[in-house]
């Protein structure tokens, strides 16, 4: 797996989604041949149905970490911190709901209390996470990760965290997503004439109304 995610960085922008994920399949599933035979025929079906390692990636990394000592998942956990370091920009779309998705799926399992799980979370670096997830508009999965990284900072970074501008900015972004204008409107007022312009859009009005 190791010599799989070499130059993981520079395959994800100069290959096609599927041949830079079979060539991490593949790796996976030489590794969990010991407790399964039958996995090899998922092997020989991606070699004929490329477009399928995109519906297996995430199941069998799950099994992966399951099945493996949390050494061996925490490899999981750095490519995964690895994706969203990048510029999601330069990122095809197919491939950030991918790592979304996945990332979804461990929280669930660190929600658990699965050790294995729990390991590779902590050390996500969760603001790119829900901002990708607020790129692809999944906007109830990124103010599920704004949740939970904000409720969990100390109060010193949640002062600070308050006061940038940004902070707001995501969270308008997600509550606009939702279509909830009642949490749109109980974010704190920002005096500039954007931000008015912006609200009365989001509410159909017109100045004077």
């Amino acid at each position: 797996l190791e010599q799989a995610l070499n130059g993981f960085s520079t395959n994800i922008k100069a290959f096609k989604l599927e041949k830079w994920l079979t060539q991490i399949l593949f790796s996976i599933i030489n590794e969990l041949t010991s407790h399964t035979s039958i996995i090899i025929l998922l092997a020989n079906y991606i070699c004929h149905i490329a477009s399928f390692s995109v519906k297996c990636f995430c199941p069998l990394i799950l099994y992966f970490i399951e099945n493996q000592p949390i050494k061996r998942g925490n490899l999981i956990g750095k490519m995964i911190h690895d994706f969203f370091a990048e510029d999601i920009n330069q990122l095809p779309k197919e491939a950030i709901q991918l790592f979304v998705e996945l990332v979804l799926l461990i929280r669930i399992g660190t929600k658990n209390g699965n050790d294995k799980f729990v390991s590779i979370f902590r050390h996500f670096d969760i603001p790119p996470i829900y901002e990708a997830a607020l790129y692809i508009k999944k906007y109830k999965a990124a103010l599920m990760l704004f949740e939970d990284y904000y409720c969990n900072v100390d109060l010193i970074t949640q002062e600070e965290v308050l006061n940038d501008p940004s902070y707001n900015m995501s969270l308008k972004e997600a509550y606009e997503g939702i279509e909830d204008k009642d949490l749109v409107f109980g974010l704190p007022i920002v005096p500039k004439l954007d931000y008015g312009i912006d609200i009365l859009k989001n509410n159909n009005l017109k100045w004077g109304e």
